[in-house]
């Protein structure tokens, strides 16, 4: 049964409920909105595959596509093409979904399948890697390097790939890579 959106929050204020211990800790279920949000789009939070699959069109479209990519795309610049940045961009979402369901264990797939220290960072790492290698070549044998315009639009690039991931990698140690990919994954349902 997909969640209600209602489920208990409990806080702990200084001199509040005296089972807290006077902490100032809050206690709640934080993915509470994001599995809600996940049931209505139709999808399974609890989908360790259908997860890693949106996780990653996510993640293709913010840190790869919607940037400074999109500029070498358009006019006048036109640097690649429709059907090249297609395959491109299809070719960079199906590895980051390769590394992702790598990295976790089968399912069912908990909450804190990724919770070791500096997990989240290492994944997130390794996919701004991924995404922003100079030399990575893209499915029409062009190097990232040859398709950036010049040198700092290659930099630009590589700047907007590890801003999200690190913001991601912020987030996960906060509230759980789980609770991120879900987030992304969400993302990429609503377009």
């Amino acid at each position: 049964m997909p969640p209600t959106g209602f489920e208990p929050v409990r806080c702990c204020e200084p001199g509040g409920d005296p089972e807290c211990g006077g902490s100032s800790q809050v206690t709640a279920d934080e993915g509470v909105l994001a599995r809600e949000v996940a049931w209505k789009l139709g999808l399974d939070p609890g989908d360790r595959g259908r997860l890693a699959d949106l996780a990653a069109v996510g993640i293709a479209r913010l840190a790869w596509r919607d940037g400074p990519l999109e500029d070498w795309h358009a006019v006048p610049q036109r640097r690649i093409s429709d059907s090249e940045l297609m395959r491109a961009n299809a070719a960079v979402t199906r590895a980051v979904r390769d590394l992702l369901v790598a990295e976790f264990p089968p399912p069912p797939w908990p909450r804190d399948a990724a919770g070791a220290e500096g997990d989240a960072e290492r994944v997130l790492a390794e996919i701004a890697a991924l995404l922003s290698t100079p030399g990575r070549r893209l499915p029409d044998g062009r190097t990232l390097e040859e398709l950036a315009p010049a040198r700092e639009d290659l930099m630009m690039f590589a700047r907007h790939v590890q801003e999200h991931t690190r913001w991601w990698a912020d987030l996960a140690a906060w509230h759980g890579l789980y609770e991120v990919l879900l987030v992304l994954a969400c993302h990429a349902a609503l377009r």
